[in-house]
């Protein structure tokens, strides 16, 4: 095995493992052999019209979100060329870089306020996300249930405090990725249930009217289907 396939065995090992924990990898991402990971300018690209203009000012959500954004953009770009879909090495050069981004990130704590919580959110919700995009690619991914347990619980405290001020844009998104990514029914109904509530408060009718208006990333291949499913049992209860 050469030097350079071991590096890249080491960081898919590291990042899977603590994707699964939810811990901070132990090793950085090697630059040399990940030239697409995404640089700091990305900000640059953030800002202005686009999706990310409804993010809260707080940088690190931010970050977050347009990093999506670019990987979500990559996706759709390079899929016009060849299925991707079919190639693992695509997911390991252009997604483990992110993952691990977002596993470095730091998490919240109860005693820290609504900000830091609607950042923790935010990073649990695109791990998710990022998982999900990782099983298109048929890469075994474990259940997210504690990724999934961690976004109730984060939403259920001062719920209504939440979409009133960092959600109210973003809730539908989070509620979406949090309700696919439930493997157990009381956990599914959770998400369904505040899904209906939140299209009940705002006046929408449909679910994905909802998803519409939040103008955040999104890949019909990968999601289509579980949110048309999703949307209908928001509209069934």
């Amino acid at each position: 095995m050469t030097f350079q396939s071991l590096t890249l065995t080491k960081t898919r090992v590291d990042v899977t493992g603590a994707a699964v924990l939810d811990s901070v990898p132990r090793y950085p991402i090697p630059s040399d052999f990940f030239p697409n990971e995404f640089s700091e300018t990305f900000q640059a690209e953030g800002s202005g019209n686009g999706p990310v203009r409804i993010i809260d000012d707080n940088p690190t959500i931010r970050r977050i979100f347009v990093t999506l954004h670019n990987l979500t953009c990559l996706i759709q770009s390079d899929l016009g060329s060849r299925n991707i879909w079919d190639d693992p090495t695509w997911s390991l050069f252009n997604i483990t870089p992110v993952l691990h981004r977002l596993l470095s990130l730091p998490r919240f704590t109860e005693t820290q306020d609504l900000e830091s919580r609607a950042q923790e959110c935010s990073r649990v919700a695109a791990i998710l996300y990022v998982r999900e995009i990782q099983a298109k690619f048929g890469i075994t991914t474990t259940p997210g249930v504690p990724h999934v347990l961690k976004l109730q619980h984060l939403l259920s405290r001062e719920q209504g405090e939440f979409m009133a001020t960092y959600f109210q844009a973003v809730y539908p998104w989070i509620l979406t990725i949090g309700g696919i990514g439930a493997s157990s029914n009381p956990l599914r109904s959770w998400f369904v249930t505040a899904a209906r509530e939140l299209l009940q408060s705002v006046g929408i009718i449909s679910w994905e009217g909802a998803l519409n208006r939040s103008q955040l990333p999104w890949i019909k291949d990968v999601f289509e289907e579980a949110t048309t499913t999703f949307g209908r049992e928001v509209l069934a209860m």
